[in-house]
């Protein structure tokens, strides 16, 4: 049938079925990138990515005749 009948006949073993782990480095490094502090133009960078996302969303949610009014983002522009 085939030359080599045995080519995948292990291809479940346990080195295959097991998942990715990463490692405790590389997690501590990635959790310090994500939570260090950030200077006021990142800051505002960020806001305003999170105020777009959120203003789609809220389209979204008039779309479909939902009355959902939270938006955390347009208050703090209010305030300052």
């Amino acid at each position: 049938m085939y030359e080599r009948q045995d080519l995948f006949l292990n291809a479940t073993s346990k080195r295959f079925s097991k998942p990715y782990k990463a490692s405790k480095s590389y997690k501590k490094t990635q959790r310090w990138i994500l939570n260090r502090s950030k200077n006021d133009e990142q800051t505002a960078k960020l806001n305003a990515k999170l105020k777009k996302s959120m203003t789609k969303k809220m389209a979204k949610l008039q779309a479909m005749g939902i009355d959902y009014d939270f938006n955390p983002y347009v208050a703090e522009d209010a305030v300052q």
